[in-house]
């Protein structure tokens, strides 16, 4: 009866030590997915850095978009706002009107550098 004892007694050894080793194994599995697969943490950082800088970009874009529609706004709001604007970034006169246009010393150096040149030939 002692060698059916020591019998029972290795095989329920035995189921232990296998189901051991098999959730041993499984948490391993398990822990290299978090720490090293395709959804790991490391990649979770990464994501979240990457969602702040969406972030930010969405909020500089979202304030181009009010500062757009404002322009909009003032642009048909009347003809006074489309001439100032033709006015100031095309150069538009109005006939019957005087141009004077400005130049920097810097300018007006290299101009009279330039005819100086061009009369000494």
């Amino acid at each position: 009866m002692s060698l059916n004892k020591i019998i029972s007694t290795s095989n329920k050894n035995f189921l232990f030590y296998v189901s051991l080793i098999f959730l041993g194994a499984l948490i391993i599995i398990i822990q290299s997915k978090i720490w090293f697969g395709d959804y790991s943490h490391k990649r979770l950082i990464m994501i979240k850095e990457d969602i702040v800088i969406q972030e930010d970009q969405n909020k500089e874009l979202f304030e181009k978009n009010v500062y757009l529609e404002q322009e909009k706004k003032r642009l048909n709001s009347g003809i006074e706002a489309i001439e100032g604007l033709a006015r100031s970034e095309l150069g538009l006169i109005k006939p019957g009107e005087v141009f004077y246009q400005f130049k920097k010393d810097n300018e007006i150096r290299k101009i009279n550098t330039l005819k100086e040149e061009r009369l000494d030939e």
